[in-house]
């Protein structure tokens, strides 16, 4: 999902691969340490995304996006995806 998504959150992620955050986040840990992933903070928030350092990076864009473009599920739940960012706590939708 990352892939599709570019830039995410571990919420997001959590959201749209119907996962618990703790999940997620236990992952993103794991395939951060492993340089796969990198994640910075936006504000309060982290923001995740793929390791454009790491070793195979443009390689692992393409098979994930191919697998991405040969899954349907996967290419509907990321057309559901358009909010790039938590709303505010308080604000109306």
């Amino acid at each position: 999902m990352i892939a599709g998504l570019g830039r995410t959150y571990p919420r997001e992620l959590a959201r749209l691969v119907e996962r618990p955050i703790s999940l997620i986040q236990k992952v993103v840990n794991d395939l951060e340490l492993a340089g796969v992933l990198a994640t910075s903070l936006r504000g309060k928030l982290r923001e995740v995304y793929l390791n454009p350092d790491y070793i195979a990076a443009r390689e692992l864009a393409e098979l994930l996006q191919a697998l991405i473009d040969r899954e349907p599920r996967y290419a509907n739940r990321l057309a559901e995806a358009a909010r790039r960012r938590p709303r505010r706590a308080g604000k109306a939708l």
